[in-house]
C-alpha cells in the first residue's frame, strides 16, 4: 500500500458539490482506481457544527469511495485557510502510532513549510510533499501579488509540483527569476511538471457529431488480453454478415496476421494522434477485464467521445452506467449491428455517456503521471537497514499479523522508541521483505506475513 495524505483548499463551503477542488479530487481518486488498487487516501475536510454540519456530510458523500478516510478538522474560511491550520487538532487526529503516510498531496504551496514542520515535530513520519494546480481550479497565479515569494518558496520545499499547462509553469519560472538566483530557479524547474491539457466537456459536446469514421476500436494491447481471440472471432462473424465497417487496433503487432476488416492507417507514434484516432472512431468494444487496465483504456475513449459496448460487469457499470452491455458474443454482435444500422442511436449514446464520464474521470495519461510520481516519491525514502529493522521483521514474522501500534509497543520494550525516530525508512525496508505485505484497504497500518493476493481493479 502507498498512503497519501491530502490537505485541501475547499473554497465553495456552502455548495461542496460545486467546489472545483473536490470535483477534481473525486476524479483523481476514482481514475486512480482504474489503474491500481494499492493506494489509501487520508483526506482532511472542514469540520462544521450546528446548521453547517450538513456540509461536512455532503463532502463525504461526494468522495464516497472505499479507500479513503476523512479527518475532520476545524479549518479557517478562505482565504485564511492558505496560511493557518490548528496544529494541536491535527496532532490529535493523526495518531502517529497508527498512521504511515508516504506522500502529502496539496494545492496550497503556501502551507508546505508548515505541513512539513507539523509532521516532523508531531509525528514519527516524514512524508514527501507533492503539489498540484488542479483542472478547473483558479490557476496558481504568480507575478500578481505579495504572496508570490511564499508560493514559490513552498514549491521549492516540495518534492514535486504539477501545473495545469506548460504556460503556467513558464509564468512561475519567469517570476522566480525576478526573485531568486539562477541555481535556485534551476532547482525549482526540476520540481515543476506540466500535466496534459484535459478534454473539456463543453468542447467535446460541440465536436462529437458527424466527425467519425465507421471504425470500431479495440484500444488495448492484444498480447496483454486473453479475451482478444474472442474479439477476433466476433469481428470475423460480423464481417461475414456485412462489410461496411473497419476495426482499428492501435497496438496491433505489425508482424501478426492481417484481416480484411483490420484498419491500420491511424498512426499512434504520438499521443495526440492516438486521441485523434479515438475521436474518429464509431464505437469501441470493452471485453471482460481479466488483468485490469481495460477500464482505463475505455475511460480514455469515453473522454474522447467514443461510445462503448461493454461486457456486463460491475467495473464497467461504475465507469458508465448509461452504456450498452453484453453477456456473450451473440449479445455483442446484436449491439454492434444496432450501432452500425442506426447512427442516431449511436450519437444519442455518446451524449448519454459524456456527463457521467466527465463527472468522474480524468485522462489516463494524467492519472498515470500522478501514479508514477507517488511511486517515485515512495521509493525516494531512504531505507533503514539496522538492528531495529531486523527486530521489526522478526516480530512481524513471529506474530504473523500485527498493527503498527502494537509493533511500536513491542519495540519500546527494547529500544527507546518515540516519535523522534522517523518511521518511513523502516516501513520501506519492512515492505521490501517479500514475505511481508500490508493489509489492503485498512486505514490503520497493519503488517501481515504471507504472499499478497492480487485484487481486481475497478
Amino acid at each position: 500500500m502507498k498512503r497519501v495524505f491530502i490537505y485541501p483548499n475547499i473554497t465553495s463551503v456552502k455548495e461542496p458539490v460545486k467546489d472545483r477542488y473536490l470535483q477534481f479530487l473525486k476524479k483523481l481518486i476514482f481514475s486512480m482506481k482504474l489503474i491500481r488498487n494499492d493506494i489509501f487516501w487520508y483526506c482532511v475536510i472542514p469540520r462544521f457544527e450546528g446548521r453547517m454540519a450538513l456540509k461536512t456530510k455532503q463532502i463525504k458523500e461526494l468522495l464516497n469511495l472505499p479507500n479513503i478516510r476523512f479527518l475532520e478538522v476545524s479549518i479557517p474560511a478562505p482565504p485564511n485557510n492558505r496560511y493557518h491550520f490548528d496544529i494541536l487538532e491535527m496532532a490529535r487526529k493523526i495518531q502517529w502510532k497508527d498512521y504511515s503516510i508516504d506522500v502529502v498531496l496539496t494545492n496550497l504551496p503556501e502551507l508546505t513549510t508548515h505541513l512539513k514542520t507539523f509532521f516532523y515535530d508531531n509525528t514519527n513520519i516524514t512524508p514527501k510533499i507533492m503539489g498540484f494546480s488542479h483542472w478547473g481550479d483558479n490557476n496558481l497565479k504568480v507575478g500578481h501579488g505579495a504572496s508570490d515569494k511564499e508560493k514559490l518558496v513552498g514549491i521549492m520545499e516540495m518534492d514535486a509540483h504539477f501545473f495545469n499547462t506548460d504556460r503556467e509553469k513558464r509564468n512561475a519560472l519567469d517570476t522566480a527569476r525576478k526573485i531568486f538566483n539562477r541555481i535556485t530557479v534551476n532547482d525549482l524547474s526540476e520540481k515543476m511538471h506540466a500535466l496534459r491539457v484535459p478534454i473539456r466537456y463543453g468542447e467535446q459536446v460541440r465536436s462529437i457529431d458527424n466527425n467519425y469514421l465507421r471504425m470500431i476500436v479495440f484500444n488495448h494491447r492484444p498480447n496483454m488480453e486473453k479475451t482478444f481471440p474472442e474479439f477476433i472471432k466476433a469481428m470475423n462473424r460480423l464481417w461475414g454478415r456485412r462489410q461496411d465497417f473497419r476495426v482499428w487496433i492501435p497496438y496491433y503487432p505489425k508482424k501478426q496476421r492481417s484481416y480484411e476488416w483490420l484498419f491500420t492507417e491511424v498512426p499512434i507514434t504520438e499521443l495526440d494522434k492516438y486521441y485523434y484516432g479515438l475521436k474518429r472512431s464509431y464505437f469501441g468494444i470493452s471485453p471482460r477485464q481479466k488483468y485490469g487496465h481495460w477500464s482505463a483504456s475505455t475511460a480514455d475513449g469515453l473522454l474522447n467521445g467514443v461510445p462503448y459496448i461493454m461486457f456486463d460487469a460491475g467495473y464497467y457499470r461504475d465507469l458508465n452506467p448509461n452504456a450498452d452491455f453484453y453477456r456473450n458474443q451473440t449479445g455483442l454482435l446484436e449491439l454492434a449491428n444496432l450501432y452500425l444500422d442506426d447512427e442516431d442511436y449511436r450519437n444519442n449514446k455518446v451524449h448519454d455517456s459524456l456527463k457521467p464520464v466527465f463527472n468522474n474521470l480524468i485522462l489516463k495519461e494524467n492519472t498515470q503521471t500522478f501514479s508514477d510520481k507517488i511511486n517515485e516519491l515512495y521509493s525516494s525514502h531512504r531505507s533503514m537497514k539496522n538492528e531495529i529493522t531486523r527486530d521489526m521483521i522478526r516480530l512481524i514474522k513471529m506474530e504473523r499479523r500485527i498493527t503498527q501500534r502494537e509493533l511500536m509497543k513491542k519495540l519500546a520494550r527494547r529500544w527507546d522508541w518515540d516519535k523522534n525516530i522517523k518511521f518511513n525508512g523502516y516501513r520501506k525496508s519492512i515492505l521490501a521483505d517479500r514475505s511481508i505485505y500490508e493489509a489492503h484497504g485498512e486505514w490503520k497500518t497493519e503488517y501481515i506475513l504471507g504472499k499478497e493476493r492480487k485484487l481486481p481493479l475497478i
